[in-house]
Formats: structure tokens, C-alpha cells, sequence
């Protein structure tokens, strides 16, 4: 018996990120980097520069902003830190 691996709870921890993820044709560009929070939350960028979330409606503006290197998310729906690749930051929630 094989133990269970964290993936396996994965589709009912983050449905809409699953969904995202299982939905791209095959032939679609890999996801490069990922970041799961709680409440559904996620940042997904893809290997052609094309990004998805789900946040906060701050959070999204400041996704929004200028190009992401990294994302964040902490306990409460407006909690995340996003760091840019410019090397500048915007936070909420976070110390």
C-alpha cells in the first residue's frame, strides 16, 4: 500500500488551481512556478510569461502592477507578499 501523497487531496484543497491546471491541452506551455495559499488562493505563471491567481482584489491590482517573481500568501484571505523582479515588493497582512 502506497502512502498517500499530498497530491492526493490536491483537486478538493484547490479546485479552482486543479481545474486550471488539468483543463490546458497537452501541448500548452508547463507551469514554471507556483504558489498555493489558503482559501483557494494561488499564482500560477507559465512557461510563456502568461500568469493566473486568485487573491485578493489588493493583491490582484498589485499583481497587476509590474512583472512577478515570487508570491505568497499568509493565514487570512488579504494576507500575501509579492516580490518583483525588479527586486522591489508590495505586501498586505504580512510582517
Amino acid at each position: 500500500n502506497a502512502l498517500p501523497s499530498w497530491s492526493d487531496k490536491f483537486p478538493s484543497t484547490c479546485p479552482q488551481l486543479h481545474e486550471q491546471l488539468v483543463s490546458r491541452p497537452e501541448d500548452a506551455p508547463r507551469p514554471v512556478y507556483l504558489a498555493i495559499g489558503s482559501e483557494d488562493r494561488f499564482y500560477v505563471r507559465f512557461a510563456d510569461g502568461k500568469q493566473e491567481w486568485i487573491g485578493s482584489e489588493e493583491c490582484t491590482e498589485d499583481i497587476k502592477r509590474k512583472p512577478v517573481s515570487r508570491v505568497t500568501f499568509g493565514r487570512d484571505w488579504d494576507d500575501y507578499f509579492i516580490l518583483y523582479k525588479d527586486g522591489s515588493c508590495k505586501f498586505a497582512g504580512v510582517p
